[in-house]
């Protein structure tokens, strides 16, 4: 009986020892990013962003106005940054700017809501994947599109181009005075205009 326990001891710590070790996943980190950006005058904000909720507001002020909160492993935080660039009239801001010698092939995206403020005048051109979008008091021309996403606009008083594939397009144009040229399209969803 003894040798047979002392068998039994032997396959156990031997399957302990062939089995492999376990990595615990990457966890996720979140970072702001707060930035005041020149805005020129009747200029293009040129939004581009992957995964992440995207407010925009017209204001009275002269600049644009962003809080991006960006979410992922601290690896891709580092290798993916979100970049600002202005040529000419057009401020382009890009999610999601990666690193050309940098690749995970599990996943290079970072998820980044955005929050901003732009004067009242500004063209809008958003170029999202998986976004929800919400825009509210922009006079100027608006061309949205995403992949899967709802798109909200208020008090839209020139022209919109919203196009989702996946999603819902409510469409406000009942501001004094407006009649904006509206080319909305949506392969699964609602269209609903006032």
């Amino acid at each position: 009986h003894l040798s047979k326990a002392i068998g039994l001891v032997g396959i156990t710590l031997l399957t302990f020892v062939a089995l492999p070790a376990v990595r615990a996943a990457p966890q996720t980190e979140t970072e702001t990013v707060n930035r005041t950006v020149p805005f020129p005058n009747n200029g293009t904000l040129h939004l581009k962003n992957f995964s992440g909720e995207i407010t925009i507001t017209g204001t009275s002020g002269h600049d644009i106005v962003m809080k991006a909160t960006r979410r992922a492993t601290r690896d891709r935080l580092d290798h993916i940054t979100l970049t600002v660039n202005t040529s000419g009239s057009t401020v382009t801001i890009n999610a999601n700017d990666r690193e050309d010698s940098w690749k995970d092939h599990d996943n290079n995206v970072v998820e980044t809501t955005f929050e901003l403020q732009v004067p009242s005048s500004a063209r809008l051109n958003v170029d999202a994947f998986s976004s929800r979008l919400n825009i509210a008091d922009v006079g100027g021309p608006q061309r949205l599109k995403t992949f899967s996403g709802d798109i909200t606009v208020r008090d839209a008083t020139d022209a919109v181009d919203a196009d989702a594939f996946n999603g819902t397009l409510d469409i406000d144009a009942t501001a004094a005075g407006a009649d904006p040229d509206l080319r909305l399209k949506t392969f699964s969803g609602h269209i609903r205009v006032r």
